[in-house]
């Protein structure tokens, strides 16, 4: 009964995908104005299978620059990120079609990179989060569902554990991400839970830009090489580590 408590509902995911697809109209006339391949992709609890019933919606989204120029030194790198983001503020400002269901922020410099705050007003009102090139948080995501769809006792405790955080915790907690963190770790030493990353693992190295701002100025850029490598065969899993 908690379990379908927590869950969000049909229509709540509908608004998400409509603000979705809202809003990649927006991008992909920005991104051809620059002359760029991209893919929007969304990241997080919308679609790790973790999503919560709220009464707020959210989506996180990362733009993925599939043609993003080579630079010689991570401040280039930060420069064309907050041009791209801009220019989605401008595009939407200029375009009564974009400004009629969109209002968006000019970026600003997080401690771990350059943001874009959206808020758009459909059916209901969906807060957007966008990044440009942050890909490690999709493959996490990826990594996550795998779990959800690997075992459902997983995926109710993970629901419950986030809900009993937020109740209790209203202002310092730990980021659920963290926690699904601990509870996949805790159920793989109790042997109800693989880990996706050692069964038949073959090294799939990405690289990937990491920022540290303090100020709103560029403290720290690191390029990482990490190997992102799971399992997602969901049935081969199953034959491998057998039932709990």
């Amino acid at each position: 009964m908690m379990f379908s408590m927590l869950t969000p509902q049909e229509e709540d995911m509908q608004v998400l995908k409509e603000a979705y697809n809202e809003f990649n109209k927006v991008v992909a006339k920005v991104m051809f104005d620059l002359g760029y391949q991209y893919d929007l992709v969304i990241y997080g609890s919308t679609t790790n299978g973790l999503a919560m019933r709220s009464a707020h919606s959210d989506l996180d989204l990362s733009i993925v620059v599939q043609n993003f120029p080579k630079f010689d030194n991570g401040e280039e790198k930060a420069a064309n990120i907050n041009k791209i983001m801009t220019k989605i503020k401008l595009s939407v400002d200029q375009d009564k079609a974009f400004s009629a269901k969109f209002s968006v922020d000019y970026p600003f410099a997080a401690s771990y990179g350059w943001q874009l705050n959206v808020t758009y007003r459909g059916s209901a009102e969906v807060k957007l989060e966008i990044f440009v090139n942050k890909v490690v948080d999709a493959y996490n995501t990826w990594l996550v569902y795998t779990y959800a769809a690997l075992d459902i006792r997983f995926l109710k405790l993970a629901l419950v554990l986030k809900y009993i955080n937020k109740q209790m915790f209203k202002e310092l907690r730990l980021n659920s991400y963290s926690i699904i963190m601990m509870l996949i770790a805790y159920l793989q030493r109790e042997k109800v839970l693989p880990c996706l990353q050692k069964i038949g693992h073959k090294p799939s190295l990405i690289r990937y830009d990491r920022y540290i701002f303090e100020d709103k100025k560029l403290k720290d850029h690191q390029e990482i090489i990490t190997d992102v490598y799971f399992v997602t065969d969901v049935n081969f899993i199953q034959k491998e580590f057998g039932p709990q």
